[in-house]
This record gives structure tokens, C-alpha cells and sequence, in this order.
């Protein structure tokens, strides 16, 4: 079974926009879910305060509820993501979910394969601001300078997957780094730096094009597996 899995967290302060989202927003997931449901691959939604006469109204799309344990916006998503562990899945994409939209299934690509791990990108190297003003806390991570400023390209959480073993053992090791610096200052960069720390350390991530689609572009294309706004 392959699944497109995104998260609905709601109630919560966005530090990053300075929100906090309302639940039982159709706006929020409808897009999202056309797509996938248009591919014919199923999907997970977790959450942690939608009601059921809102859940009804995607009969495809499995919601899971989380509590939260006392975690930010950021932090929360990689905690709801590591219920994995009880589901049966062959191969999973974890995406965005009000500005991501699933163009083909990424599962039936030449591209893809069982080894790699997949995610989005953007226009940058590694050595802009979301990593350049991470928390003093990540710093003291092993390797991390030589990984901000090895050049690379700058890694988007907002898209990331493959096989079931390659992306539980991300989650696994995305929570364990995030327990690691416990108690960092909130600023408007949290996950962005943990998750290309985790990729670029411990995986050789497979980027951009056919996965995504230019960030930030708007593009309308059927050549890639995801828009990502």
C-alpha cells in the first residue's frame, strides 16, 4: 500500500507567520486532497482537533487524532509523523498539505526506487538565512558546520518520502535529534535546519526536479511529481 501522508494542526501558535490555524478549514485541505485521490493513491491526514462532521466529507483520506505533548507547530509535525510505525504502508510521501498538489504518482516514476529518499528543494544553498539563524542549541550538533557550509542546496520539509524503511528511519532520527536540543528558542526557523541537518548527514537525498516543482513559482507543470506553490 503507498500512501501520500500531511498533517492538520490547528489551535497552535505559527511562529514563523504569526497564526494560529482553525480547524475545519475546506480550504486548507481540499486541493491536497483532489490530487491525490485523482492519482488513486490513498491518504493519512493527522491532526489533533478536527471534528467528524468535518472528517466525513473526505471518505479516501485517513484521519488520525495526536495529542500533543507539549510541542511547538514544527516539532508537533515530526511527533504526529511517528504513528507510521503502527501502519501498514509499503512506500509514503509527507507533504504540505494547503500548498502542495500531487501531479502523478510518484511511485510509478523510472525516478523512483526503494533506496533513496525523496524531497523538495528551493532556489538557495545551504548557507542562507533559515540556517544561518538557527538556534545557538543546533550548533553544537556533530557536523553541523561542515554541512551549512558545504554548499549544497537548500532542502524544503515541505515535501519528503520513500520506502517504508527509509522513511521511518528519518522520522526516527528527525525525533531523536529534536529531543537532542530540547528547550532551543522558537524563532522564525525551527524545522528548516533540522531537517536539512538530518538529510544531508545521515542520507543523500534525491532533489528537485522531476520531485517538485520550482518553490515559490507558482508553476503549473505535468513533468514533476508535486507542485509546491
Amino acid at each position: 500500500m503507498n500512501y501520500i501522508a500531511s498533517t492538520y494542526i490547528s489551535g497552535i501558535k505559527d511562529t514563523q507567520r504569526m497564526i494560529i490555524k482553525l480547524p475545519d478549514d475546506h480550504n486548507y485541505i481540499s486541493s491536497w486532497y483532489k490530487s491525490v485521490i485523482s492519482n488513486n493513491l490513498k491518504c493519512i491526514v493527522f491532526h489533533n482537533e478536527l471534528s467528524q462532521d468535518f472528517i466525513i466529507n473526505y471518505p479516501e483520506c485517513r484521519f488520525i487524532k495526536v495529542i500533543n505533548p507539549g510541542l511547538n507547530l514544527y516539532d508537533f509535525r515530526w511527533y504526529m509523523f511517528k504513528n507510521l510505525h503502527d501502519i501498514d504502508f509499503d512506500n509514503i510521501f509527507l507533504t504540505d498539505i494547503s500548498d502542495v498538489e500531487l501531479v502523478k504518482n510518484p511511485f510509478l516514476q523510472t525516478e523512483y526506487n526503494q533506496d533513496d529518499i525523496f524531497c523538495g528543494d528551493e532556489q538557495y544553498s545551504m548557507n542562507t538565512w533559515p540556517m544561518l539563524f538557527a538556534d545557538e542549541k543546533f550548533k553544537e550538533l556533530p557536523e553541523w558546520d561542515n554541512i551549512i557550509n558545504s554548499g549544497n542546496v537548500l532542502l524544503n520539509a515541505g515535501i519528503v518520502g520513500g520506502s517504508r524503511s527509509v522513511v521511518i528511519h528519518y522520522i526516527d532520527l528527525i525525533n531523536i535529534i529534536i529531543d537532542q536540543v530540547k528547550g532551543y528558542k522558537e524563532t522564525t526557523c525551527v524545522d528548516i535546519p533540522l531537517y536539512n541537518y538530518v538529510l544531508y548527514r545521515y542520507f543523500k537525498p534525491i532533489h528537485g526536479f522531476p520531485v517538485n516543482s520550482v518553490f515559490r513559482k507558482f508553476e503549473k507543470s505535468n513533468d514533476v511529481w508535486f507542485i509546491h506553490k
